[in-house]
């Protein structure tokens, strides 16, 4: 059994007021209002609104106006906490490695899950629990922070250059933690890929990582939670999918 959702977030004793406590963290120094508690009521106002707009007209299409109405703030209020919608959108992409940054395994071999496969003293058996619990935390933060990933991957395409920079930098720096753990199942299974092949089965991994987020909807009406989607992920890494051409079996 892998780390469950309810399991990764008391670790990290995630929550709501966390998701604000962090963002602040991270972003109090741009801000005008000095004031946490303030400053986090008002975030949290700005940034629900943000993602509704998103969804309901696109983010290439609000405007400040629209966000101050939506908040129920002055536009000056608005201003007090971003200074453009492309600070704003900088603010999203550069939350989420943030977040990655505080919770994430950083050591693989010691991975948050305390199944059966992790304590194996092989070293492939180590690999691929480091495989999966990547996965597993990647798919739990996701759901966690489903509104910030769902805004990053569908709204960066229509935004500047420097932003599609950042969004870019966060997908390369994902798509490499899976390509490196990916390369070292192989090795350590005496399956090495190619380069090419662990890129492509890494790329594979990314997209099923994406498809929880951005297909919710899908996999609420059968029934499916995360805790059911990690763990058929990790059946499939545990079932050989990384064989020596790097095709799922």
């Amino acid at each position: 059994m892998n780390l469950s959702f309810a399991d990764f977030k008391l670790h990290h004793q995630l929550s709501e007021s966390k998701v604000w406590d962090w963002f602040y963290q991270l972003h109090h120094a741009k801000l005008e209002v000095k004031n946490p508690a303030i400053a986090k009521q008002k975030l949290k106002r700005i940034m629900q609104a943000t993602f509704k707009l998103s969804h309901d007209k696109g983010f290439a299409l609000m405007t400040l106006r629209d966000l101050a109405r939506q908040s129920d703030l002055s536009l000056g209020g608005i201003y007090s906490y971003i200074g453009s919608k492309e600070q704003l959108a900088l603010m999203i992409h550069q939350f989420l490695p943030f977040v990655f940054s505080k919770t994430l395994t950083r050591h693989p071999e010691q991975p948050l899950s305390q199944s059966n496969l992790a304590k194996e003293n092989c070293v492939a058996e180590r690999a691929r629990a480091a495989l999966i619990t990547f996965i597993c935390e990647h798919l739990y933060l996701s759901e966690w922070l489903t509104p910030w990933f769902f805004f990053a991957f569908m709204e960066a395409k229509y935004s500047s250059p420097k932003i599609r920079k950042v969004a870019l930098e966060n997908e390369s720096t994902t798509q490499q933690v899976l390509f490196e753990r990916v390369a070292n199942v192989s090795i350590a299974s005496h399956h090495e890929l190619s380069q090419q092949s662990a890129l492509l089965v890494a790329m594979n991994i990314k997209s099923l990582l994406q498809s929880w987020y951005l297909k919710r909807p899908i996999y609420h009406k059968q029934k499916v939670t995360v805790d059911d989607y990690a763990n058929h992920l990790a059946q499939l890494i545990n079932r050989g999918i990384i064989d020596g051409n790097g095709q799922s079996k």
